[in-house]
């Protein structure tokens, strides 16, 4: 609030940093495509057998990850194509 109350009464005390030339090296030159995907199963199961109560319980989860960027392939997959 007195940061807003600063800027109305004395907007002299506060410099403009953002340009054209800014907004587009930001937005437009750095611009980045992602898309990440998760995969993910859980299970569970429960049963009780002569006043003994059993419970089990399995979670899996894996990412996919893309990018329109060079990305160096990963050492196990180097040391495959090696051999």
């Amino acid at each position: 609030m007195q940061l807003g109350a600063l800027f109305r009464e004395r907007p002299e005390q506060f410099t403009e940093i953002s340009t054209p030339a800014n907004f587009f090296t930001a937005a437009i030159a750095n611009a980045s495509y992602i898309k990440e995907r998760f995969v993910v199963g859980y299970a569970m199961g429960n049963t009780k057998f002569r006043g003994l109560q059993l419970q089990a319980e399995l979670r899996w989860e894996d990412t996919y990850f893309g990018t329109r960027e060079f990305q160096a392939p990963h050492r196990r997959r180097c040391a495959r194509r090696a051999l």
